[in-house]
């Protein structure tokens, strides 16, 4: 899952609160069913909007490059008419064991459950490096290495990875 917002910086941390709030409660309580029935509303008023053709033709063209499974629209109003409150329960409290929270420089720390994302990994890479080409490389990425590996990938600019 992945939720972001658009704020002023001043507001950040009161965003990530709400975000973190609200995922907290939809994990405990998960979705009441006048919200699973304004999502289905939602989403048959988006089909009926022909500006949202360009995106779903996207989404599909996504699904299929990855493999994934198409679903018509139709089977796919069924598929959300059939969530409950429970399922987005189970789900909300599944995602929030693993959340990662990606805020401005500066946000005044979360703490409870969440801890600082390391910047530097404390061990890197081992595999094949990826560098690039020198008719490209200027100031700015000359020092720029990508390492593929079987237990990873890792981006080192310099001394930063």
């Amino acid at each position: 899952m992945t939720v972001w917002a658009d704020c002023l910086p001043e507001n950040a941390s009161i965003v990530r609160n709400a975000f973190v709030s609200i995922l907290d409660d939809l994990a405990e309580h998960g979705a009441t069913q006048e919200e699973l029935e304004r999502e289905v509303k939602e989403y048959i008023r988006n089909n009926r909007d022909p500006a949202s053709l360009a995106g779903y033709l996207a989404y599909q063209a996504e699904q299929e490059l990855v493999g994934a499974t198409l679903d018509s629209p139709g089977e796919a109003l069924a598929q959300l008419r059939s969530i409950t409150g429970r399922d987005v329960c189970d789900a909300a409290a599944e995602v929030s064991g693993s959340l990662l929270l990606v805020v401005p420089d500066g946000s005044p720390p979360l703490g409870g459950r969440f801890k600082p994302y390391p910047v530097n990994p404390p061990d890197a890479i081992e595999g094949k490096a990826y560098r690039t080409p020198r008719k490209d490389r200027n100031e700015d990425n000359k020092d720029d290495v990508l390492v593929v590996g079987d237990s990873g990938v890792t981006f080192q600019s310099g001394e930063t990875r």
